[in-house]
């Protein structure tokens, strides 16, 4: 829109929106949806890549714990020699370290080791009439019954 007293100055480029023909627009679709899966394509990798830096670091910063935890009780844990013992009266069992005897855990029985147990037997033949050293043998439950089918001269409380 220029008038009469208009005057051009200088001729210059300037950007504004210009109308595609329909084939020009198609190509630019095309080229939007490429540029639009190499985006996502690209973003799906930078998250993997955030996922795996998160990992190694992760696994790193475990190691550095461990080390840290070395250095400052001056051992490290590893797979020792050991044995469960059973306890009836607590009802318990424990873990022992067999180099040291150190009772390194404790946890209660199952069912099914409650249900391993059973109270220990005498033999049959011992002789309990006349006890070593002077000593009174006290006999209880299922050995208190056999010991008195066996001997009526055993004392039994």
């Amino acid at each position: 829109m220029s008038g009469k007293n208009d005057q051009v100055i200088k001729d210059i480029k300037i950007e504004a929106r210009i109308p595609l023909d329909g084939h020009t627009l198609e190509l630019r679709n095309l080229a939007a949806a490429e540029a639009g899966q190499a985006v996502r394509a690209m973003k799906a990798e930078e998250k993997d890549r955030a996922k795996r830096a998160r990992k190694a670091i992760a696994e790193k910063d475990a190691l550095l714990a461990k080390l840290e935890e070395t250095v400052l009780t001056g051992s490290e844990m590893g797979m020792v020699s050991g044995f469960e013992r059973w306890d009836y009266q607590r009802f318990e069992v424990d873990t022992v370290r067999r180099d040291t005897g150190e009772v390194v855990n404790v946890r209660p029985m199952s069912a099914d080791e409650r249900r391993e147990w059973k109270e220990p037997e005498l033999p049959m033949d011992l002789d309990v009439s006349e006890p070593a050293n002077g000593l009174k043998v006290v006999l209880s439950g299922a050995n208190k019954r056999k010991a008195a089918k066996k001997s009526d001269e055993t004392e039994v409380h």
